[in-house]
């Protein structure tokens, strides 16, 4: 699993796709949220991308967000033994 701590409010937009729908909330609306790719608003207003790098590999990589005092705390997770990752940043969600 990764984990990421990236520099967001504590209450930051993000866009997810879950499910094969597009779904854009606002981070203080939710606990913890499970994602196949997302998009988190930092604090520099640029857009941290992540995304599998296959997203058809064994053991379905997911993303899982979760709320913290100090802003949102990402995980990178697969069932399978290994999975790589893409991570971008961008001026707008690029999802």
């Amino acid at each position: 699993m990764l984990w990421l701590t990236p520099d967001t409010p504590a209450d930051t937009p993000v866009v997810l796709r879950s499910a094969g729908e597009r779904h854009r909330l606002d981070s203080a609306a939710f606990r913890q949220v499970w994602a196949s790719t997302a998009a988190i608003r930092l604090g520099s207003g640029h857009w941290l991308h992540l995304a599998p790098a296959d997203p058809d590999a064994p053991g379905a990589p997911e993303i899982v967000l979760r709320t913290t005092s100090s802003g949102l705390l990402i995980g990178c997770a697969t069932a399978a033994g290994e999975a790589a990752w893409q991570l971008s940043v961008h001026p707008e969600p690029a999802i």
